[in-house]
């Protein structure tokens, strides 16, 4: 996948990230995988603010997930939506998530590696 790549279906949602951090194009190369290819990879630099209202600003912070019903989810919380929104057996990944003390570190984590990212 290059840095400007699609994913092909869009019926489980897009996702928005990078196009110009090979860690994070790497990454997102990894969630199609994960999500069976139901989710549009979009890379940030080609993403048209008018479409979805979420400033740049915030997309140049962290991946940002916006599910096919208008949701949208950012860093941790979109990662775990996505990896749940796989396959079936993917479900525990949201499980996890929702025990006491997960989010927050899961948050912390990410932040954490989302402002090393272009060094990683």
């Amino acid at each position: 996948m290059t840095g400007r790549g699609h994913g092909t279906d869009s019926s489980g949602g897009i996702v928005i990230y990078d196009g110009d951090c090979s860690f994070c194009v790497a990454q997102a190369g990894k969630l199609r995988a994960l999500t069976a290819g139901n989710v549009r990879l979009e890379p940030l630099q080609s993403h048209d603010e008018a479409t979805t209202g979420i400033p740049r600003e915030r997309l140049q912070r962290e991946i940002t997930f916006i599910r096919a019903d208008g949701q949208v989810f950012g860093g941790a919380d979109a990662l775990v939506r996505l990896v749940s929104a796989g396959r079936a057996w993917q479900a525990w990944a949201l499980r996890l998530y929702g025990l006491p003390g997960i989010r927050p570190l899961a948050a912390r984590l990410y932040r954490l590696v989302a402002r090393n990212r272009r060094r990683l």
